[in-house]
């Protein structure tokens, strides 16, 4: 596997340090340079030995995710904010077995992060939260708060949105709030406005309202169902 450097430049440390003292991180530097070990790790179990390291999920590029032990030790407890170092997925300042993630947080500039567990399946997370993939990977997630779609129960500055889980299924999530209307461009649904999902069509990805049998379409636009995920009764309204 195409694992990155096991090294950090003085300029890497010094923005570590700034950063988790930005987000009041209790935890020490690292002292060197020495991210830990490259073999991979359970970042549920946190088997990786030592007790200075604990396991993350890191996004390996064109090599895809995959899962290390690393030297700085956070000190964030779960659904505390928190901070990336460098702006990498998985080097942050969260405690051992928690990533700090965007999901179940208001939409800010810059967007604020906090710890949430790492988990393998919904049965690794609390009652009211599912087990969502992260980075691509298909072995290990974050446990993210469920909620009802179509209903304002994510709080402020967030909305609920369908996720893919493992296998390819679909959960409602509360994840930062869009602003994107019908036919505005997206990456994925948290583009979009409250109510409106990211979806395929012609040429490229735009946001429409989103609709069930209980909430259909306005204007006599006819709800199209997806048939992804295994469900059949949610769709979008594309006029």
């Amino acid at each position: 596997m195409n694992h990155r450097t096991n090294d950090r430049s003085w300029t890497g440390r010094f923005f570590a340090c700034l950063v988790a003292a930005v987000a009041a991180v209790s935890a020490a530097c690292p002292e060197d340079d020495a991210r830990g070990s490259l073999d991979e790790c359970d970042a549920v179990a946190q088997d990786c030995g030592e007790a200075t390291q604990r396991c993350i999920l890191v996004d390996g590029g064109s090599a895809g995710p995959y899962t290390r032990c690393w030297s700085f030790y956070g000190s964030q407890a779960e659904r505390e904010t928190c901070g990336r170092i460098d702006d990498e997925v998985g080097y942050d300042t969260c405690a051992a077995g928690l990533h700090c993630t965007s999901l179940n947080m208001p939409r800010s500039y810059p967007q604020q992060l906090q710890c949430l567990p790492y988990c393998h399946a919904h049965g690794d997370c609390d009652a009211g939260s599912l087990c969502l993939p992260l980075a691509g990977s298909d072995t290990t997630g974050v446990c993210a708060l469920t909620c009802a779609l179509f209903e304002d129960g994510c709080g402020a500055g967030q909305a609920c949105y369908r996720a893919t889980t493992f296998g390819d299924g679909r959960a409602p999530v509360c994840a930062p709030a869009g602003d994107g209307l019908s036919w505005a461009a997206c990456v994925d649904s948290g583009d979009c406005a409250p109510f409106h999902s990211c979806t395929v069509f012609s040429d490229g990805l735009f946001c429409f309202p989103a609709c069930d049998d209980a909430h259909p379409c306005a204007s006599a636009v006819a709800c199209t169902p997806y048939t992804n995920g295994g469900e059949t009764h949610y769709g979008y309204c594309r006029s």
